[in-house]
C-alpha cells in the first residue's frame, strides 16, 4: 500500500475514534473536554482529505480548495465553541461561509460547460432573495441575528443548486447524491446550532449538532474529492 494511502486511512481512523469520543462527551455534556476535541476532529478530517487529494496528482487543481475549506471549518469551530456569544458566533459563521464559498468554486469548476459571469451573479442574488423570503420566520426564531442566518442559508441554497446542476450535467450519480445529503445534514446541523444559540436551548444540543456536522462534512468532502477523481480519469 502506498504510504500516502496508509496515512489517509490512519488519519480517518483516528478521526473516527476521536469523533466517537467527542460525541460521547457531548451526550454526557462534558463541556471542558468537548471544547478541546471538537476542533481537533475537524483538523484530522481536513488533514485526511488533504492527503487523499495529494495521493492522486491527476486530480485537477480545484482539489486543494476542498482541504483549504476544511481549514476554515476548523477556524469556524474555534470561534463557535462559546455558543451564546453573538460576536464569536458571527465570526465563526464568516469562516464557515468562506469554506462554503470554496466548495461552490470546486463545484463550478466541475461543470462541463461555463456560464457568463452575470449568470452566477443572478444565481447568487436569487439565492439571497429566496433565503430572505424566510426572514419573517427566522426573525421570529432568532431575533436580530436573523439576517446573518438568512445570508448563510443563501450559501446552502447555492451549494444544493450546484450539486443538482452537476447531477443534470451527468456527473457520477452516487457522488453527487452523497454531496446533496451532506449539505442537507450540514444545514440541519447549522440550524440547530443557531436555534440553540439565539432561540431556545436544547438539551444535549451539542450531541445532535455534531452528529449531523460530522456526517455532513465527511459526505461533502469525500463526495467532492471522489467526483474530481472520477472526472480526471
Amino acid at each position: 500500500m502506498h504510504i500516502m494511502q496508509l496515512t489517509f486511512y490512519i488519519l480517518i481512523g483516528v478521526f473516527g475514534l476521536l469523533a466517537i469520543i467527542h460525541l460521547l462527551l457531548c451526550l454526557f455534556e462534558k463541556e471542558g473536554p468537548r471544547k478541546i476535541t471538537k476542533p481537533i476532529t475537524t483538523l484530522l478530517l481536513m488533514a485526511a482529505i488533504m492527503i487523499l487529494v495529494l495521493t492522486y496528482p491527476e486530480i485537477p487543481y480545484p482539489k486543494h480548495a476542498i482541504w483549504i475549506a476544511g481549514i476554515f471549518c476548523v477556524l469556524g469551530d474555534l470561534f463557535s465553541l462559546k455558543v451564546k456569544s453573538k460576536p464569536l458566533f458571527i465570526t465563526g459563521s464568516i469562516f464557515y461561509a468562506v469554506g462554503h464559498c470554496l466548495n461552490i468554486f470546486v463545484m463550478v469548476t466541475m461543470l462541463s460547460f461555463t456560464f457568463s459571469w452575470w449568470v452566477y451573479l443572478i444565481a447568487a442574488l436569487a439565492a439571497i432573495i429566496i433565503a430572505f423570503a424566510f426572514y419573517p420566520l427566522t426573525r421570529l426564531l432568532f431575533g436580530k441575528i436573523a439576517y446573518v442566518i438568512n445570508l448563510y442559508l443563501s450559501l446552502h441554497l447555492l451549494n444544493l443548486a450546484l450539486a443538482i446542476l452537476l447531477l443534470i450535467d451527468g456527473k457520477p450519480l452516487l457522488s453527487i447524491i452523497i454531496i446533496i445529503i451532506g449539505y442537507a445534514l450540514y444545514f440541519v446541523s447549522d440550524f440547530l446550532l443557531a436555534y440553540a444559540a439565539f432561540g431556545k436551548d436544547i438539551r444535549r444540543r451539542d450531541f445532535y449538532i455534531m452528529l449531523l456536522f460530522y456526517a455532513g462534512q465527511v459526505l461533502i468532502m469525500l463526495g467532492l474529492a471522489n467526483t474530481l477523481l472520477i472526472i480526471s480519469q
